[in-house]
């Protein structure tokens, strides 16, 4: 950038939005400094690499809402009523999980819910 780097805050995530911006990569992943391994309902580790993969590489519905979160994953299916001609989907673009522990509140709203928590992971997928 040059004599414009300054366009880049160096203070915020900014200069991280930049580089997706600028990468070639067909997958970019990020993890905020604050966020710590998830453990699922099963008592085992999340990978949540496989995670977001797997909703990357899934199609998403984003015409229609299916009551059922991912129809696409094994053993569910589209619920009655969802037209035939979309359930096919489309190419899904961002996978964007959910924060365990403190809620991603904007300042304010941090300064009057500090004790605030999310101790529960919720395993879903909303296209």
């Amino acid at each position: 950038l040059g004599d414009r780097a300054w366009i880049i805050s160096q203070k915020d995530a900014s200069i991280r939005n930049f580089g997706f911006l600028v990468s070639k990569k067909k997958l970019v992943y990020t993890i905020d400094d604050d966020c710590m391994p998830a453990t699922g309902p099963d008592g085992q580790p999340v990978n949540p690499m496989e995670g977001h993969a797997r909703n990357l590489l899934s199609p998403a519905t984003p015409y229609f809402y299916n009551t059922v979160y991912d129809p696409y994953r094994d053993g569910s299916d589209f619920v009655r009523g969802y037209p035939y001609s979309l359930r096919a989907g489309v190419q899904t673009g961002v996978s964007h999980g959910l924060w365990l522990n403190n809620y991603d509140y904007d300042a304010p709203t941090q300064l009057l819910k500090v004790d605030e928590r999310n101790e529960v992971y919720a395993d879903a997928t909303q296209t």
